[in-house]
């Protein structure tokens, strides 16, 4: 089967039919519940408490904001890969890391992030390349509760082998969604700094605008999370139901069911 980008995302628009509202829904919590948590433990700082102990908080401060995204990022990737399947989607879709497999999926998302700032030293080119090779490790754990972080780095790699450059130009593809969140939100920003000048600067009426304008930019925002990620989702489905066909094995069990072949793949395929 050829990977075409085009039909990935007509497929993605098929699995939002009818879906757009709730979905969007969903994806405002990804964004939301960060935003809420930065105002209210930034309001809380006590500006005059000593150097060492303001360095200290932003550092507890960027760790724990780290790990809610991540555990989030799952969380949506969880959404994503229900509405592929066409399965029914709910709001605890985004709590998976705040379950039994939560360790594993935070720890995968750590150690990625350390082997692509590793790969990355070496003139980003490696580290380019190795982030379209992890592509499919979150969608793997996320599918296979059995599965270790390991044996998803062995997997991912194969099932992405030979269709790196063309995950490539399927992101490049959704650049323009980017570009278009971008100018929307520069012209609510316009226009709230609009209102707010011509309002005499009132401060209840400037808040209200503010806060409806925040709430308008985060629903554009998560419109295009949503088609974004569920489009990475379907291109995961299309490689991992391509894999399975070609080698006549299902990757569930190459991995799970029969261990012996990831040791004896780990010996040959380093990560």
């Amino acid at each position: 089967m050829e990977f075409n980008s085009k039909e990935l995302k007509q497929k993605t628009k098929k699995d939002l039919k009818g879906k757009w509202i709730f979905s969007v829904f969903i994806q405002l919590f990804r964004f939301i519940v960060p935003f809420a948590m930065t105002i209210i433990i930034v309001s809380s700082i006590n500006l005059s408490s000593s150097s060492d102990s303001l360095v200290m908080f932003y550092v507890v401060f960027y760790i724990a904001n780290y790990l809610l995204m991540a555990a989030l990022n799952y969380g949506v990737i969880n959404n994503t890969i229900k509405l592929s399947k066409g399965d029914k989607v709910c709001i605890k879709d985004l709590w998976i890391c705040f379950s039994s497999r939560g360790i594993t999926l935070l720890g995968h998302s750590i150690i990625m992030q350390i082997k692509l700032i590793l790969w990355s030293m070496l003139l980003y080119i490696p580290g380019f390349i190795k982030f379209f090779e992890y592509f499919a490790t979150p969608y793997l754990l996320i599918e296979n509760e059995n599965m270790t972080s390991k044996e998803s780095f062995i997997v991912s790699k194969k099932i992405t082998n030979g269709h790196k450059v063309e995950l490539f130009f399927l992101h490049l593809s959704l650049l323009g969604w980017f570009i278009l969140t971008v100018v929307l939100g520069y012209l609510l920003m316009l226009i709230m700094m609009f209102i707010i000048i011509y309002s005499t600067y009132n401060i209840f009426l400037s808040i209200c605008v503010m806060i409806i304008f925040v709430f308008l930019f985060a629903i554009i925002v998560s419109t295009f999370n949503l088609y974004y990620q569920l489009t990475l989702t379907n291109a995961y489905m299309f490689l991992k139901n391509n894999y399975d066909s070609e080698n006549s094995l299902s990757i569930d069990d190459e991995v799970i069911d029969t261990p012996i072949s990831v040791e004896n793949i780990e010996a040959t395929d380093p990560i």
